[in-house]
């Protein structure tokens, strides 16, 4: 009998005529006591039962005591009353990291649960698992084997190829010889080629061989004109390739000269017939062309000039008296000389011979050629220097003289780079002390700075036992700036607390202290180093004493103190300028950066060290400026540098200079014209300082050019180049010239789709400037290869050019671009513009980088077509 059985038959006993089920018999909520006695609680059917207590480390729920921390049907609480959780079948409950119970997977690091059929579960490891690959359950077919894609990723079913063979999308492909797949999966050789070695390679039919070798071209050397016989054994002109041989074969119209097929009428090797190089027959001379004129329209060699030259001028004879200058050139005896050292010649005879050297009274010739008197020659009347501006074939007036060259038919000064004509003479304006930074500025002449030119300014020499650094005199044995030996000292400074002394930087103590390995002390009152003078060096105290004036005692003399008495870091001070011990004992200076602290008075103060200066209102900065580093307090608080053109303000040893912006080059080594070389664009520094372009590749694009690649504002042009490219300036005038129209200047160069606007200094060898595009956007204004071309219009009062995306301001002849009037980026002064009033231009303009106004009126505006 259960104890509702009991209980009910109790009930029974007690009522005679009806039965009453006591509350506690049920109960609406298990495992509460509602409804229930005490000492009683609702049990999971229902009914009351007695109270058991559960453990400390248990949690009743439902009336069972559970253990919370690992029960998986209630973890971390009852989950009837809503406070715990019932874990999966493949989880167990432990707490974690921060002991609260959870429900977490029973498998280790990179396994997972996977639930079996006969139930309950296996820790399975789904990246390389064949039965469970990338999922539980997932089985890989006969033949194929899990692997993971990337490490710690799940594993995916793939074929497994033998040793040797790659799988190529599911496919077992040899690299080495798989045409499809030629070296990696993918890779497949084009039509005609196979897979050799993992390499795609061609495989010429037989008879016929790959040449080059790697180039996929077959030829068959027995019949290819290219590579008869061989590959790249070309047969010759006129020649086709027979047997493996070169053979001469003549089509109609074309004559057998030896091994070649020669065109007697047009061939000036093999003119009128076939060329005897021992004796010249049928051989043109150089400027002849071979033309069919002669007898029956037979080959004849006739002189054919170039576009710009002429044919007209005789070479001139030698004359007997006469006054030459070096390069003059003349015919004498069926031979052409030059004149190699300036004289007169003699009364009779002339230069004869082919050697150098060749005497004739008192001038010397040297042989240039074979040129029988009076033959004809092409010369161009522009720029040849034996006939500049008209042929030469009479008299010698026409020939330009020593250090002279033909521009624009007239003869002028001809300087290297770097030098500056200046009475007929070329001079170095940079360090001329009597041509100082222009022609004729004379550093000994009243008013100037002094007899000394450098960098074009004139300048003190210095004295003796001094050296020039920048712009100073300074005593390299004693400046401590410039500490040292010669030029090599110059920015050599010395450390702080150093001074320099016979050229060497020497650690210097302020009075009444001495040097002790390296450190500056007192030897009056230092307990370390205690006596008198550099003898104290090594000194100390022994404990509970102090050093007084030099001797170690207990006590201190009057004005000194006694700061920590009776231990051994005792010590006498003077709290009125002991930087340790400021005002009173133990206040100590605080170190400042740049510089040294003291202490005045008892209050601490400091002084800069080195270089560095207090240029700033803050009191939190004490020596916060280098003034030999500072571009804007550079040797003074106040003295702030300028930039150059094309060049940032610097610093450098308490001297203002520059840094060069990106792009641009100071070859000039010249403070005043900043960085004035544009290393993509300048001819004559092409890339670096000393580049020049010539030849073939007389144009700068960052690297020297032909005229293919020609972009870009141009500076400093070989004018020989210009003129073997362009031929001579179909408009050439100064720049003081007034009223030529332009329609004039675009009539006068109608030939050609090219034009090539630039402007040259006097007498220079090079062109300063330079520009050039289509015809149709020079002359109507447009934009060409980097270049705004502009012509005389609506508020445009000039002609002329920029750099793209550089704006024009046409007061003061377009100076935009220098420093004076905000250059900015390093492309504003690489421009031309010559000014127009009325449809004519009018004198001076810009020519370049820094040329205006009034500086330009000796330069030339010239222009050129093709």
């Amino acid at each position: 009998m259960n104890l509702r059985t009991t209980l009910l038959a109790a009930a029974f006993a007690a009522t005679a005529c009806s039965i009453t089920v006591p509350s506690q018999f049920s109960c609406p909520d298990p495992g509460k006591p509602t409804g229930c006695g005490a000492n009683q609680v609702c049990g999971p059917d229902r009914l009351c039962t007695a109270k058991v207590d559960c453990l400390a480390t248990q949690t009743r729920c439902n009336g069972v005591c559970t253990d919370i921390t690992h029960n998986r049907e209630n973890c971390g609480g009852c989950v009837a009353e809503g406070t715990g959780a019932l874990c999966k079948p493949s989880e167990q409950c432990v707490p974690n990291s921060n002991n609260v119970p959870t429900c977490t997977p029973f498998c280790a690091a990179g396994q997972t649960a996977c639930a079996q059929s006969a139930g309950g579960f296996l820790c399975e490891n789904l990246s390389n698992d064949r039965s469970n690959c990338g999922t539980c359950g997932n089985t890989c077919p006969q033949g194929q084997v899990c692997t993971p894609p990337a490490a710690g990723q799940p594993g995916h079913c793939s074929i497994e190829c033998v040793p040797g063979l790659a799988n190529c999308s599911g496919n077992c492909l040899d690299l080495n010889s798989d045409d499809a797949a030629c070296g990696a999966c993918g890779n497949a050789c084009s039509a005609g080629k196979h897979c050799v070695g993992g390499h795609c390679a061609v495989i010429c039919t037989p008879g016929q061989t790959e040449c080059p070798a790697a180039s996929g071209i077959c030829v068959d050397l027995t019949k290819d004109r290219g590579n008869c016989g061989g590959c790249g054994v070309a047969c010759a002109a006129g020649q086709i390739c027979t047997g493996s041989s070169c053979q001469v074969s003549c089509q109609a119209g074309l004559t057998q000269c030896g091994t070649t097929c020669a065109n007697t009428v047009a061939d000036p090797s093999n003119c009128g017939g076939c060329g005897n190089p021992a004796t010249g027959a049928h051989i043109c001379g150089p400027g002849q062309a071979c033309t069919n004129h002669g007898p029956n329209n037979s080959g004849v060699c006739e002189l054919q000039c170039p576009t710009g030259e002429t044919n007209l001028c005789g070479n001139p004879a030698w004359n007997p008296a006469t006054v030459y200058v070096a390069g003059n050139q003349v015919a004498n005896g069926g031979n052409l000389y030059q004149c190699a050292t300036a004289g007169t010649s003699a009364a009779a005879g002339g230069p004869t011979g082919t050697s150098t050297g060749i005497a004739d009274g008192t001038a010397a010739w040297k042989f240039v050629s074979v040129a029988p008197t009076g033959a004809s020659q092409c010369v161009n009347l522009q720029t040849d220097r034996n006939n500049c501006g008209a042929c030469n074939d009479t008299t010698n007036s026409k020939a330009c003289g020593n250090g002279q060259v033909c521009l624009g038919g007239a003869c002028v000064v001809s300087c290297a780079p770097g030098l500056t004509p200046c009475n007929g003479t070329c001079v170095d304006t940079r360090n001329d002390p009597t041509n100082c930074g222009t022609c004729g500025t004379s550093c000994s002449a009243a008013g100037s700075a002094g007899p000394v030119c450098g960098a074009g300014l004139c300048g003190v020499s210095c004295p003796a036992g001094q050296t020039k650094c920048g712009s100073k005199c300074v005593d390299t044995a004693a400046d401590p700036n410039n500490c040292g030996a010669g030029l090599a000292a110059c920015g050599a400074a010395c450390a702080a607390g150093q001074a320099c002394i016979n050229g060497g930087c020497t650690l210097t103590c302020p009075a009444g202290s001495v040097a002790c390995s390296g450190k500056c002390i007192d030897p009056l009152h230092d307990n370390n180093n205690c006596g008198s003078g550099a003898a104290a060096c090594g000194h100390p105290c022994l404990n509970g004493q102090v050093c007084s004036n030099g001797v170690c005692s207990a006590t201190c003399a009057d004005p000194l103190s006694t700061c920590n008495p009776g231990t051994a870091s005792a010590v006498c001070a003077n709290l009125s300028y002991d930087p340790a011990h400021c005002g009173t004992c133990g206040t100590a200076c605080a170190p400042q950066a740049n510089a040294s602290v003291y202490c005045a008075s008892g209050t601490c103060a400091a002084t800069c060290t080195g270089t560095f200066a207090h240029c700033t209102s803050l009191s939190t900065d004490v020596c916060e400026t280098n003034l030999s580093a500072s571009a804007t307090h550079c040797g003074t608080c106040t003295n702030s540098c300028l930039a150059a053109d094309n060049a940032n303000p610097a610093c450098v040893s308490s001297s203002c200079g520059t840094t060069c912006q990106a792009g641009f080059l100071d070859c000039d080594l010249d403070p005043a014209t900043g960085c004035e070389a544009e290393k993509g664009h300048d001819a004559a520094n092409c890339g670096a300082c000393g580049t020049l372009c010539s030849g073939t590749t007389p144009y700068c694009v960052n690297s020297c050019v032909g005229v293919a690649a020609l972009a870009g504002v141009q500076e400093n042009l070989s004018l020989t180049a210009i003129q073997a490219d362009w031929g001579a300036p179909c408009f050439s005038e100064t720049y003081s010239h007034v009223g030529t129209p332009v329609s004039q200047l675009q009539a006068l160069c109608p030939a050609g789709t090219q034009v090539l606007v630039a402007c040259a200094a006097p007498g220079a060898s090079t062109l300063l400037a330079a520009a050039a595009g289509p015809r149709a956007a020079v002359f109507a204004g447009g934009t060409a290869g980097g270049i705004n071309f502009y012509v005389p219009g609506t508020g445009v009062p000039a002609f002329g050019f920029t750099p793209g995306a550089t704006t024009t301001s046409f007061a003061g002849f377009d100076l935009g671009g220098t420093a004076a009037d905000g250059f900015a980026a390093g492309a504003g002064s690489q421009r031309i513009s010559w000014p127009v009033q009325s449809g004519a231009l009018t004198a001076g303009g810009r020519c370049g980088d820094r040329v205006g106004g009034s500086a330009t009126s000796t330069y030339q505006r010239l222009v050129f077509t093709k």
